[in-house]
């Protein structure tokens, strides 16, 4: 249908990423043709059909492990730089003008130049989606001071002049939350971004999964709940140690997915401070499954350390998944989680990661008079704000306009 043809690139596998599967699942509803483009994995294959979503994904540039090859490879792989950037770009650049879209949808900056330049190419529409402060999470990850520091700059310096230059060409600009909408708008001089926040779909009479029968637990123990990945801005270890610091009848549950090193090491941490009994690492459930063990929980962690701009500014996915569970929260008290978690009276905040400081926040969430009230605060708040239903809405509100104009536009035959 004209207008309504739909091409979206991200830089991930497209399995987990629910973001990019609602609003792409949201959009292919209303009767437009969406496709994805995404990168191929050791559990994807390069095609797939999915809600009525065409999803194409390219094989990433992958460095071998021949150190011999290492300079021809970084030649190759940073090649294309200054034309649509690095060679797994490139890909996904070429695999973009294969599909006739009137309007390209760029995931995060890293796939901005890519869907740019194709809109442009075909006098068409582009939507930058930006998920995050992007630049604030490029950090000194290299072994070697020096060349990585080099490196670290460079980056910046070059995602940073993408940005500035596509952003204020792209016909809309979406972002997660208004705080992170001001600084895009104030930075580079554009209009307040649509903010579309990262909330889950609308769940109704959802039946508890029984945590407590399933780790064998007693009915009394209040359980703690994590859920996310692990990096070195989230305080899992710390959370790990503060449950020493909380009466006995307190338990951890992490669901948490991180690389078997780091696992072993936070497993470790709990045996070296006897906590096994009570500190639990759940295997992965499906995304749609996590209320269900949430509304079994007492309270979840959120325990962001506010280590760059960007953490500092977030607005997590499982914020709004442990309101959609009716779940009380404790958190760091950070801009936007901080505000959120007080406007709506959700639980208690903690002014620092240190494990007596969240096992007093914890404690208070568990042990306060206003418990049921926070339950019942957390799922008003999403039944009524923050859910998938409003920011949908949203989404097609600005899609329909950007359609409508799409047809007044010449478009490029592939």
């Amino acid at each position: 249908m004209p207008g309504k043809r739909v091409a979206m690139a991200v830089m991930n596998d497209v399995v987990h990423d629910q973001r990019v599967i609602k609003e792409a699942r949201t959009l292919a509803k209303a009767g437009y043709d969406v496709t994805v483009v995404g990168l191929l994995s050791d559990r994807t294959t390069a095609k797939e059909n999915r809600d009525g979503i065409a999803i194409r994904r390219i094989k990433p540039f992958r460095f071998s492990s021949n150190h011999l090859k290492i300079i021809w490879e970084v030649i190759r792989y940073y090649r294309p730089i200054f034309l649509v950037g690095n060679e797994t770009q490139r890909r996904v650049y070429i695999e973009l003008r294969r599909i006739d879209a009137d309007i390209y949808h760029a995931h995060d900056l890293d796939t901005l130049s890519a869907c740019s330049k194709v809109a442009q190419e075909r006098g068409v529409r582009v939507v930058y989606d930006s998920h995050e402060l992007f630049l604030a999470m490029i950090r000194l990850s290299i072994i070697f001071p020096i060349v990585g520091l080099f490196y670290l700059v460079w980056l910046r310096w070059y995602y940073g002049r993408v940005e500035q230059k596509y952003i204020r060409h792209a016909d809309a600009v979406i972002t997660v939350n208004p705080v992170i909408a001001n600084r895009l708008a104030t930075k580079y001089s554009i209009p307040d971004p649509l903010v579309i926040y990262n909330v889950p779909e609308l769940q109704k009479n959802t039946v508890p999964v029984d945590l407590h029968k399933q780790l064998d637990l007693a009915p009394k123990v209040k359980i703690v709940v994590y859920q996310g990945s692990w990096n070195d801005s989230r305080a899992v270890p710390e959370l790990i140690v503060c449950i020493e610091f909380l009466p006995s009848d307190y338990a951890l549950v992490l669901f948490l997915t991180a690389p078997q090193k780091q696992m072993s090491e936070l497993q470790s941490l709990a045996r070296a401070h006897h906590l096994t009994p009570r500190v639990f690492f759940h295997d992965p459930v499906p995304f749609d499954d996590l209320i269900k063990y949430n509304m079994a929980s007492a309270v979840g962690v959120i325990p962001f350390k506010g280590t760059n701009e960007n953490n500092r500014l977030a607005s997590p996915n499982k914020l709004f998944e442990f309101m959609m569970s009716g779940l009380p929260i404790a958190a760091t008290n950070l801009p936007v989680m901080g505000r959120l978690i007080r406007e709506n009276r959700l639980g208690e905040l903690f002014a620092d990661t240190k494990p007596k400081t969240m096992a007093a926040a914890i404690r208070k969430v568990c042990e306060s008079p206003a418990y049921r009230e926070m339950r019942r605060n957390a799922r008003q708040a999403a039944e009524q704000r923050f859910n998938w239903a409003i920011e949908a809405k949203k989404l097609l509100a600005l899609y329909d306009r950007l359609a409508a104009a799409s047809t007044t536009r010449s478009t490029f035959a592939a």
